[in-house]
């Protein structure tokens, strides 16, 4: 085999294998949007009929304050939460009025459609709070200990720097908060020494 024949045939492989591995790439998930349209709406528990979440557009919002809205989409019977950790759950059952999923544990949640306008507030003029105590926290603290004199200073500074936690409500979804992260200054010292 001569180097001609060789490099065509290198260059055929490769042409060959990338096309395969390009046409795997490029195959794209279509959401479904009738599920999705099905999906909004305030949904509650059905059986103590407390609100768990309402969906508008491609968000979901929790009634309580600290939890942050989450982006989602739902592919076949799959219901994707996008966030810091993407997470899905198998969609067991969905009406215009009746959502079961299997949640993170492998529990099977109910949920019905909440008709109630009082529902609503629940979410009304709700934004979602960061937890931050917004002041600085000083201790100054003397003390001795076998006839030694101690100084003890600490300052708690709030930041800007947010920090996402990741946890799962009732309910086995999952949720986001967000707090603000602190610097922190400890200082001990024994007489003249540090």
């Amino acid at each position: 085999m001569n180097i001609k024949t060789f490099i065509l045939l290198v260059f055929l492989c490769t042409t060959a294998f990338s096309c395969k591995n390009k046409g795997e790439d490029t195959a794209v998930r279509t959401e479904d949007l009738k599920a999705k349209q099905l999906f909004q709406g305030i949904w509650v528990d059905s059986d103590e009929e407390n609100v768990v979440f309402k969906v508008k557009g491609d968000t979901i919002y929790y009634p309580d304050s600290l939890s942050q809205p989450i982006k989602f989409a739902i592919y076949g019977d799959t219901l994707e939460l996008k966030s810091a950790n993407d997470s899905k759950y198998a969609i067991l059952k969905q009406s215009a009025h009746i959502f079961e999923f299997k949640n993170s544990n492998g529990d099977i949640v109910k949920l019905i459609k909440g008709e109630d306008p009082s529902f609503e507030l629940q979410f009304a003029n709700k934004k979602p709070t960061s937890v931050n105590q917004n002041k600085t926290i000083k201790s100054d603290t003397i003390l001795f200990c076998n006839n030694e004199r101690y100084h003890s200073y600490i300052q708690v500074n709030p930041t800007t720097y947010k920090v996402f936690k990741t946890s799962y409500n009732d309910d086995g979804l999952e949720i986001e908060s967000v707090y603000f992260d602190n610097t922190i200054h400890l200082g001990i010292f024994k007489q003249e020494t540090k």
